[in-house]
């Protein structure tokens, strides 16, 4: 009898950026399924808008400039998190695959968990709380061996 391989993806984010792994079993390592990243999630807010703050009043002589108070790069991120969590939900959905783990920076990884489906979560056998998007797959397990026999 033939056993079905379990497929697990690793999910790797930074709020900018995400890749997608999958691991088909013990000692399969990891495989790039997908890359994303969000030009205007990776660009701080300075940047995005204006050259300079906007001036505020014009009483006597001094003018002084303001901040815009929206961060336009937060929001940016949390639209990529909210899109890659739509991703991994549609595919919890089509059953591409068996476990999910979780690795993402501390703000990403609540972006991601707060837009999670009910089937994607059902899934979720591991979060960690880190900002890993540097590293190479082999790196990668490392961190993983102790939840994946990668």
């Amino acid at each position: 009898m033939l056993f079905a391989k379990e497929k697990t993806w690793v999910i790797v984010a930074d709020g900018g950026r995400a890749f997608i792994y999958e691991n088909i079993g013990p000692g399969k390592g990891l495989s790039l399924l997908a890359e994303s990243s969000s030009e205007d999630a990776r660009t701080p807010t300075r940047k995005q808008g204006t050259d300079r703050p906007g001036q505020n009043g014009s009483s006597g002589s001094r003018r002084h400039g303001y901040d815009n108070p929206a961060d336009w790069q937060e929001a940016a991120k949390t639209e990529f998190m909210k899109g890659l969590s739509g991703l991994v939900n549609d595919a919890a959905a089509r059953g591409a695959f068996d476990k999910l783990i979780l690795i993402a920076a501390p703000k990403a990884l609540g972006d991601i968990r707060q837009n999670l489906g009910a089937k994607a979560q059902d899934k979720l056998i591991h979060e960690l709380n880190k900002d890993l998007t540097q590293l190479k797959p082999a790196a990668l397990c490392d961190h993983l061996k102790n939840v994946l026999r990668v």
